[in-house]
């Protein structure tokens, strides 16, 4: 994941929180070619809005959605080609599970 570096939006919410994260620098923390971990820390970003409307037109297309789910090294790979022939709900909800996971499959 080295192409990708934190959005405005999560450099406001790092600002707004830094007392908490307790890095070893500030510099460190906002400089993007630092290597810095932040124990005991884990970040999402789940988009939901939009997604409760585009996520099952998604299954409707039979769209191959995310490139992100498709990049060989990931575990969590999207294959919508098993669930071509299933019923609507069947395919809607291996669908769902990767556009708009509910909390339990989340921590799952």
């Amino acid at each position: 994941m080295k192409q990708y570096i934190w959005s405005p939006l999560v450099y406001s919410g790092v600002l707004r929180n830094f007392p908490l994260l307790q890095p070893p620098s500030a510099k460190e923390l906002l400089d993007i070619t630092s290597k810095t971990t932040l124990l005991g820390l884990v970040t999402l970003h789940l988009r939901r809005g939009d997604y409760k409307c585009h996520c099952p037109r998604l299954t409707c297309w039979h769209a191959s959605y995310m490139g992100i789910n498709q990049y060989p090294f990931l575990p969590d790979r999207f294959h919508p080609s098993p669930y071509a022939n299933q019923s609507f709900s069947q395919t809607e909800a291996y669908y769902l599970q990767h556009c708009l996971p509910t909390v339990d499959q989340i921590v799952a």
